[in-house]
């Protein structure tokens, strides 16, 4: 489920990888309170007939939508409403229902920055761009790497069993990059919008570490308090 990927620039896409090519140009799913990062699956349940709209270009297009954190009351320019970066996902599947609303889920593939808010379409549709982040040094990764780990598999110890083993198989899979990894742990152990949105901002995949495990332990000693 999870893919490690790589990126290149062109002129009319962003490549990642020969077979997925990020569109410059796409819609986004406006929602409060709503974070979805790379690596991560969300349901979506589409009802509005403008996102009905964008559904449908999608998916006869490029199969990919953005998700973007509404930081005010929607208005009609949602510069003025969303934060400035999101996430762009792969539609995995969708099923429409007879009264012409459909469930889906959506694969978070990329960070994305809004570079500009378009209004050639009934629904909200943005320029996009990859949005940067900074590397850990090589020096330091295996350190950062396992200090998350650990806090990781120690939060486990309060799962299911069937549900720690899957989380564990997952990070395993994602363990040899730290940006993928922090983005599994992020979708999955993170449940405070506030701190979604800022993991999802955060340019420094280090600092992402950081906060990651500061979270994971202070949440250990509150249950244990």
């Amino acid at each position: 489920m999870w893919g490690l990927l790589k990126i290149q620039s062109s002129n009319s896409i962003i490549s990642i990888t020969n077979s997925l090519q990020i569109p410059e140009r796409c819609g986004a799913i406006l929602l409060p309170n709503a974070t979805l990062f790379p690596q991560g699956v969300q349901p979506l349940h589409i009802f509005e007939p403008r996102y009905r709209e964008m559904l449908d270009d999608a998916l006869q297009s490029h199969c990919m939508i953005c998700m973007g954190t509404l930081t005010s009351e929607e208005t009609d320019n949602p510069q003025e409403c969303t934060a400035p970066v999101g996430t762009v996902g792969l539609i995995r599947a969708s099923r429409e229902q007879t009264d012409g609303r459909s469930n889906l889920i959506l694969h978070g593939v990329l960070r994305v920055e809004f570079t500009d808010w378009l209004f050639e379409k009934d629904y909200p549709f943005a320029a996009i761009q990859p949005a940067p982040s900074v590397s850990i040094p090589e020096s330091e990764t295996q350190a950062v790497v396992d200090d998350l780990r650990s806090a990781v598999y120690l939060a486990l110890q309060n799962f299911p069993d069937a549900i720690a083993e899957q989380v564990r198989n997952a990070v395993e899979q994602v363990a040899q990059s730290p940006a993928a990894f922090a983005d599994v742990i992020a979708q999955q152990f993170i449940l405070d919008p506030a701190m979604r949105r800022e993991l999802l901002e955060e340019p420094s995949v280090k600092k992402r570490f950081d906060k990651l495990v500061h979270e994971l332990r202070n949440a250990e000693r509150d249950d244990r308090n």
